[in-house]
């Protein structure tokens, strides 16, 4: 009988500074194999679109196109139907005034209006659009997109400034223990972007994130669209700029003695460590956002709540 192979990995888990070669090497490398974080939601209908129009010389490749766009569009109102209706950005969009000018003239009127009464007929009424009406208001939400996308570059580096110098004055103060070579360090690693009022894992009660795997802040349009990007902005780059624990796994083979490479996580950003007290990160975070900020705002108002009472135990 064939005795099973032995595993003949050695694995050493050690502690990784953010500063480290390697781990800088990673963080390149993650950000050029994920999706683009700026991505607007059903862009690739407008660029199946543009091929139809290119190849419409071509009656077999027109033909090919169109299907493409028939099934994209279709892909998308699946992906809009499955979306939480109590949360549905889509169906906000469909509210804006620009949308509803934009299609009365298309008999969408009805829609709106029917909806405004009851959310519940949103999964129902985006049934019965058609194929064509539907992709011209994804092809509509697009240059949307486009729009706050440039607003949102010419905003961030303003932000970036006014974000460093206030930090900056906490440092100088006593009030805030970190060196000016963090702080500089943690904003320039940062990659901020703006996340499509559309994204999935964007619900209209959720106006951005930090992702400490790849230091990614996101932005989400409908919050910048209000005017609340700059203070999403705080709020996510305090997460940045919170104290991290960086494990790295690295991987020898035994018997070669050969180093095969090395895994990094976060398993701790501020005072989230793994998946646990993330409602604490996120009620002090807040409480650090308002106080630079100087503007009382109700988000995470019942984390914080708590915290205070904890803090009077």
């Amino acid at each position: 009988m064939d005795m099973p192979e032995e595993n003949t990995q050695e694995i050493t888990v050690r502690k990784v500074s953010d500063t480290s070669k390697e781990y800088r090497a990673d963080q390149e490398v993650r950000r050029d194999l994920s999706n683009p974080m700026d991505y607007a939601f059903g862009k690739e209908i407008i660029s199946a679109r543009e091929s139809v129009s290119f190849f419409s010389h071509l009656p077999g490749m027109a033909s090919r196109g169109e299907e493409r766009v028939k099934k994209l569009v279709e892909e998308a109102r699946g992906r809009l139907k499955a979306m939480d209706v109590k949360n549905n950005n889509f169906y906000n969009l469909l509210r804006s005034g620009k949308y509803m000018r934009m299609f009365m003239d298309e008999g969408f009127g009805e829609f709106l209006r029917d909806s405004k009464r009851d959310v519940s007929l949103l999964d129902y009424r985006l049934e019965n659009v058609s194929d064509e009406i539907l992709e011209s208001m994804i092809v509509a939400h697009v240059e949307n997109f486009k729009k706050s996308l440039e607003n949102f570059e010419s905003d961030l580096p303003n932000w970036q400034v006014s974000f460093k110098a206030r930090i900056a004055e906490k440092i100088r103060s006593g009030e805030y223990h970190l060196s000016m070579e963090t702080l500089e360090r943690r904003i320039a690693n940062t990659r901020v972007v703006l996340g499509d009022a559309l994204r999935d894992d964007l619900t209209s009660d959720k106006g951005g994130m930090f992702i400490s795997d790849k230091e990614d802040a996101m932005i989400s349009q409908q919050e910048f669209v209000d005017g609340r990007g700059e203070k999403v902005y705080v709020h996510e780059m305090f997460h940045a700029l919170s104290g991290r624990t960086i494990i790295g796994k690295e991987i020898k083979d035994s018997d070669s003695n050969e180093y095969e490479g090395i895994d990094f996580a976060t398993s701790r950003v501020g005072l989230r460590i793994g998946r646990r007290f993330g409602w604490l990160n996120e009620a002090v975070t807040e409480s650090l956002t308002q106080d630079l900020s100087e503007q009382p705002d109700p988000t995470y108002q019942g984390e914080r709540v708590i915290r205070l009472a904890q803090a009077k135990w």
